[in-house]
């Protein structure tokens, strides 16, 4: 977009809508309709950005992606736990990928792709270590997911000055996905007292992941805006 007008009126727009239907997800009933609302939004936003960058398009895809993710968690009942991990794998691996094309020697992004593939390899092994038999699809891809996500965090802060926005909305993925994979775990892979502070991130009484969830997301759709 290059009226700045219609860019800083979009974007007020988009902000505004995004912080309300947080305060519905939040706060009012029948939550899943402004969840799903919320991420159409961020995807429909990113859409503004019309341009023949493959950053932006990896960007623009890893949220159809996101929104996939989300519809089979979320949109549908029952939830699809494990098509919804598959994607969100494939969403951190498009974030990956943009960010790839932030570093300029060939050496650093050799060295991320192969850093990558151990922390993967690694919680794959761990998993296998802790739980054993009860180490099945969900649980291998949620930990791939996972750890593809702490690599994602690192570089986005080590890319910090070139994207803050990227960092930060990172973070906050990080701080969702935390809470909603010990929500998924005890009681199903892992156990904890109800006094600890584990049961209590896992079980707030209210929608703590998506308090940091939505924010994510709003900051890495407006991040695209820092692609030159």
């Amino acid at each position: 977009m290059e009226n700045k007008k219609v860019y800083w009126i979009s974007t007020s727009l988009f902000l505004a809508a995004e912080v309300a239907l947080l305060f519905c997800i939040l706060f009012a009933p029948h939550s899943e309709i402004s969840c799903m609302w919320a991420i159409i939004l961020v995807l429909l936003y990113s859409l503004l950005f019309k341009n023949k960058n493959i950053s932006v398009l990896l960007m623009q895809l890893a949220f159809v992606f996101t929104l996939a993710s989300d519809t089979f968690l979320v949109g549908v009942a029952p939830k699809i736990q494990w098509l919804a991990m598959t994607t969100f794998f494939i969403a951190q691996s498009l974030y990956f990928a943009k960010m790839l094309l932030s570093i300029k020697a060939k050496k650093y992004v050799a060295d991320n792709i192969a850093i990558r593939a151990i922390l993967i390899g690694c919680a794959v092994l761990l998993g296998w270590l802790v739980l054993k038999e009860k180490l099945d699809y969900v649980a291998a891809i949620s930990l791939m997911y996972f750890a593809s996500l702490i690599h994602n965090v690192i570089l986005a802060f080590v890319l910090f000055k070139k994207s803050p926005l990227m960092a930060l909305g990172m973070l906050l993925f990080l701080c969702c996905d935390i809470v909603v994979g010990l929500n998924s775990a005890i009681g199903v892979y892992i156990s904890v007292p109800e006094t600890s502070i584990l049961y209590k991130i896992a079980f707030a009484p209210f929608n703590l992941a998506w308090t940091f969830y939505l924010p994510s997301q709003t900051m890495l759709a407006l991040s695209t805006k820092d692609i030159k």
